[in-house]
């Protein structure tokens, strides 16, 4: 194998390693206990069947249509019982994807912590940016080999060709614990904040069982998330799980990875893995208060061995590196204490001062050549982005990038890093592309419409704004509300409320403004249909929306 740094491979976690994790998720319907199943290894994450006197439950339901279909058929070969309810774990898509799969146009109560609902609209905000960095992450356009599995699922079962089947939430609770019965069963919904804040595990006191949605499953868990999240406090996921640990289940049901069935072993398993989250969090600490650096924070804090050994903690999915550096930049952001990092080069000008430090740019590129030549993957990746910035040797660089991402991602044990590498290889290699998310369209237009025109303003060119002043208020007919969205040189504010004087006033229903800005509706034929009213100058309300977006207003008449 060639030489590859020790900064950028694990030695612990090893291809052949991932491949045999992949026994972890191998697909099968599991009899936890009487009544409760639970079906792995049909997408990412699972999906669990409660069974009760007179209906069933089902907790998450998969990230997709394509998903969460023959779960349903599995499902209809061991019960026949109406759905009763649905609950959701946590907002992440696999968890949420496949609701109206296994609600089938029924009127279904779906239950899940409020603080779900605030996050959904928060994270559609970036949605774009974390699309494609998911697409990287699981892998989606990889094919099998080198594709391995993602870590804490077989794999991620969202592309373009599938479709989301989302169902908003309508029993929504705040509680820490909030108790009900559904078909017979008694529960408790229990807020355990870590991966999300609105994360809730559900617990059966009659059964012992207890489903501890992503708060625990068979990885070092993911305190830090490469697709891009706000941070995950791991001073508040160890207390969840020692929250779930006091509960003494006897059956425990991760919503990745199998079941784990013993009350012994489950007390023994979450001791360990809320130990390996708190270790890392207050040593980080400890050594953010010695002065040390993110850098230098990442080579001083290791797991001890009887943590890092554990097979429940391997860093299948979750990675300590990253962990240690969320933990820095949660707790003081993104200055690291050295004051070179005030204010540095630009990009550009850094790259310039490499090529003239090697001797030229042409040395650059033979610097680069010669750690392509000994295996030096990782200094490859640094000496081609300085060259990917200048004006010559670009299409070398990219060809030197590629193979080096494309080894250093054969050779990674780490699921979301392995298939990171290998995208971003196949990207600049360029044979492919990640294309726009599509598919969403449930999950679209359930999100609030204060969101949705949050989601203009942030899309608003700037530059063809900086010298105009325009309003338009808008008229929610379904919802009896208002809104004002005023362009003021090169910002979009937004406010639930009517301005003295506006350009143009909007109504119509949330949902026709939901599938405009959607793309799903275009606004001529909304306005030939007369769902869509303006009153004011129609040419004024076109050159508003064209100032948002191109391609979804391009049907106007001016």
């Amino acid at each position: 194998m060639s030489y590859l740094s020790p900064s950028t491979h694990s030695s612990s976690i090893t291809p052949m390693k991932l491949s045999n994790h992949s026994a972890e998720f191998r697909r099968e319907i599991i009899n936890v206990t009487d009544g409760v199943y639970v079906a792995i290894g049909y997408g990412l994450a699972n999906s669990i069947l409660l069974v009760g006197e007179d209906g069933i439950v089902i907790v998450d339901t998969l990230e997709s249509v394509e998903a969460a279909t023959p779960v349903k058929n599995a499902f209809d070969k061991i019960t026949s019982k109406p759905i009763k309810a649905i609950i959701y774990t946590h907002y992440h898509s696999d968890h949420i994807g496949g609701a109206g799969v296994f609600a089938r146009g029924n009127e279904v109560d779906i239950y899940t912590n409020e603080e779900t609902v605030k996050e959904l609209n928060r994270v559609s905000m970036v949605s774009k940016a974390i699309h494609e960095r998911s697409m990287a992450m699981y892998g989606s356009f990889l094919t099998t080999p080198p594709y391995i599995n993602d870590g804490i699922g077989p794999f991620l079962y969202l592309n373009n060709d599938t479709q989301v089947a989302y169902l908003p939430p309508n029993k929504t609770f705040s509680d820490d614990t909030f108790k009900i019965t559904i078909a017979g069963l008694n529960m408790e919904l229990i807020s355990t904040p870590g991966e999300t804040n609105g994360e809730i595990a559900v617990w059966l006191p009659d059964k012992r069982v207890l489903i501890c949605a992503d708060t625990y499953y068979k990885s070092f868990p993911n305190l830090y998330s490469i697709r891009g999240t706000k941070f995950r406090n791991p001073e508040t996921w160890a207390s969840s799980v020692e929250l779930l640990r006091r509960l003494g289940s006897e059956y425990l049901i991760p919503c990745h990875t199998r079941p784990i069935v013993g009350a012994e072993k489950i007390d023994r398993v979450l001791s360990d893995y809320r130990d390996a989250i708190q270790y890392l969090h207050d040593q980080t600490l400890r050594g953010m208060n010695k002065g040390l650096t993110p850098e230098e924070l990442v080579e001083a804090v290791k797991l001890p061995s009887h943590l890092s050994n554990n097979p429940y903690l391997k860093e299948f999915y979750g990675n300590v590196k990253w962990s240690i550096r969320s933990i820095f930049y949660g707790y003081l952001g993104w200055f690291n204490g050295n004051a070179t990092n005030l204010f540095p080069l630009s990009l550009e000008e850094r790259a310039n001062r490499f090529a003239q430090l090697a001797g030229g740019e042409k040395a650059l590129f033979s610097k680069a050549e010669e750690a392509l030549a000994k295996g030096d993957y990782q200094w490859v990746l640094e000496l081609t982005d300085q060259l990917l910035l200048l004006p010559n040797y670009k299409k070398e660089a990219r060809d030197m990038k590629s193979r080096a991402l494309w080894t250093l991602g054969l050779n990674q044990g780490n699921a979301p890093a392995r298939n990171y590498y290998l995208t971003q290889a196949l990207e600049a290699a360029g044979t492919l592309t990640i294309p726009p998310l599509k598919g969403y369209e449930s999950i679209f237009l359930s999100l609030e419409i204060m969101t949705i025109l949050k989601l203009m303003a942030i899309n608003l060119k700037s530059e063809k704004s900086l010298k105009l002043y325009m309003a338009a208020r808008f008229n929610f007919t379904d919802i009896d509300e208002i809104y004002s969205v005023n362009i003021r040189r090169g910002v979009a504010i937004v406010e639930p409320y009517v301005l003295d004087e506006v350009t143009f006033t909007v109504a119509c229903t949330s949902l026709i403004w939901k599938g405009i800005i959607g793309e799903l509706i275009r606004p001529s034929i909304a306005l030939a249909k007369g769902d869509l009213k303006v009153e004011g100058s129609i040419v004024e309300f076109y050159k508003f929306l064209s100032l948002f977006s191109d391609q979804i207003f391009d049907d106007s008449p001016f």
